[in-house]
């Protein structure tokens, strides 16, 4: 598993070579500012690619035992029209990070949003930071099964928790057929261009501050069809939470006991 991070812990600010970057597909059109209510005065169109913040408060540890650890809130936004059902539906699946780590999702109470999610099919299944905010899209299938569904919230999720694509963890073992995957993406995924195949899957994650093992079974990577390597390595469709998904989560956000 691999993420970035600036010298503050469990501050998730993605670069790649020293410079702000882009980690995930891009939008087609800009973020439109009318979909939410309290998260956008304006249109925001320069990305800052800063994830979110954790701010944990410990009570002092008493004698011979544990501190007090407060889960981090993070408070998420639908666009508006998102039926009640469906908000539970993600918020849900959602969830299933928290059994791990101190990090709670909730869409009421006071303080700023960092989530929003929207469901454009024109987007696809997207996540872009900007200014501390995670911009979620999740449009890839008209009618997803739970399970499609549950695949996607947990990965654009990880993703606005700081966890980056798996298939480009710099300790992968995968040794990509370049010109095959861009020709396989642009039957299979034409939503995705050259230029994204080329950010989001074929180029390692360069300067990481925590990069575990290579895990093919991480909710983070792609279905890689053996096709598009040259070394017999390949990741199936992934639908739940690895043991390295797990176990990169209480890292970040400290474990759940």
């Amino acid at each position: 598993m691999t993420t970035e991070t600036s010298n503050r812990p469990a501050f998730c600010t993605f670069k790649h070579n020293g410079n702000p970057h882009r980690i995930f597909p891009v939008p087609r059109k800009a973020v439109n500012a009318s979909k939410f209510t309290n998260s956008y005065k304006s249109t925001v169109s320069n990305p800052l690619t800063i994830g979110i913040s954790p701010q944990r408060t410990f009570d002092p540890i008493p004698l011979g035992g544990q501190p007090n650890i407060v889960a981090l809130e993070v408070k998420v936004e639908f666009a508006a029209g998102t039926t009640q059902a469906k908000q539970d539906q993600v918020m849900g699946y959602a969830a299933l990070w928290s059994e791990h780590a101190f990090v709670d999702f909730t869409t009421v109470g006071n303080g700023p949003v960092r989530i929003t999610v929207a469901f454009d099919p024109q987007d696809g299944n997207s996540t872009i930071l900007l200014g501390g905010i995670a911009i979620v899209n999740i449009g890839a299938l008209a009618n997803p099964t739970n399970n499609e569904l549950r695949r996607d919230v947990l990965h654009e999720f990880g993703h606005a928790l700081g966890l980056m694509h798996e298939h480009q963890n710099p300790n992968s073992n995968f040794q990509w057929d370049e010109q095959a995957v861009k020709d396989w993406y642009q039957v299979n995924e034409p939503i995705m261009d050259e230029a994204t195949v080329i950010l989001n899957i074929l180029t390692p994650v360069a300067n990481a501050a925590v990069a575990t093992a290579a895990d093919p079974d991480s909710i983070m990577a792609y279905h890689i069809p053996l096709e598009l390597t040259v070394n017999g390595t390949s990741s199936a469709p992934n639908m739940v939470l690895s043991d390295g998904d797990k176990q990169a989560i209480r890292l970040l956000y400290l474990g759940r006991p």
